[in-house]
């Protein structure tokens, strides 16, 4: 899944949600409120070319992870997630940093 909420930045100013204050929501966003490409819009693009060619994952169910001990990983530092088409089976692997922070 893809959430849009943060694809495009803005600020409120001074509409919602109160009108003594503006609000900024374009932080981390890949078009920034000035339209220009932030430097998540490669990374959401790529995403989005990568969908369009891996058929199967647009339809899955999680089958499990790393943390409730359906996925084995050797690595304390990674959380693997298991997702699976059921219409032809193809499954997925998701690996990332158990610690958020982590480079």
């Amino acid at each position: 899944m893809v959430n849009l909420y943060m694809v495009f930045g803005g600020t409120s100013w001074g509409h919602l949600p109160f009108p003594g204050v503006y609000t900024s929501y374009d932080y981390g966003s890949a078009i920034e409120e000035s339209r220009e490409l932030g430097h998540k819009y490669g990374s959401l693009k790529s995403l989005g070319l990568f969908l369009r060619s891996a058929v199967d994952l647009r339809y899955t169910n999680v089958i499990g992870n790393s943390t409730d001990g359906t996925v084995l990983t050797n690595n304390d530092a990674v959380i693997a997630t298991l997702l699976q088409n059921p219409f032809t089976k193809a499954r997925f692997y998701f690996l990332r940093h158990t610690r958020v922070t982590s480079t």
